[in-house]
């Protein structure tokens, strides 16, 4: 059996059988394929991706697909900034702040194949002034 190119339906065991006047005889190979992590998505513990300065957030980086399993998830700060780098699909940001924590976060899985797809998400940090001005500009008073 020849295969001119290999894709995932084709992983599964296979039997070759012979027979001739000599006999039979039956030989079985399990074909293994393996590829790229595939359908990486990101995404925030924060609603609308939205922190407000001091907090806390978590990134979560999933992908759909990947033989072998992802063994590393590679988290990135506006492209270049190169944040965590291990084996947790988790990155978490304590004491967030705007001048240091702002902008755009990508994940990138990577398995024994290479480098799945990249998924990104634009973090927006509120200082706490801002929240002071949606207070007072909705008639909340700042007396508790």
């Amino acid at each position: 059996m020849t295969f001119n190119s290999i894709n995932r339906t084709d992983d599964g065991q296979y039997t070759c059988k012979a027979t001739n006047i000599a006999g039979n005889s039956e030989s079985n190979v399990t074909l293994v394929v393996n590829y790229m992590p595939e359908g990486t998505t990101l995404s925030t513990s924060a609603g609308d991706n939205t922190v407000t300065q001091g907090g806390s957030l978590t990134f979560t980086c999933h992908v759909t697909a990947a033989k072998p399993q992802v063994s590393r998830y590679m988290f990135y700060l506006n492209d270049t900034t190169l944040v965590k780098d291990g084996n947790n699909t988790q990155y978490t940001i304590n004491n967030v702040q705007r001048s240091q924590h702002y902008g755009k976060y990508k994940c990138v899985p990577r398995n024994d194949v290479g480098n799945g797809p990249e998924a990104a998400v634009i973090l927006n940090v509120n200082s706490e002034l801002h929240h002071c001005l949606m207070r007072f500009c909705c008639g909340t008073s700042f007396i508790d």
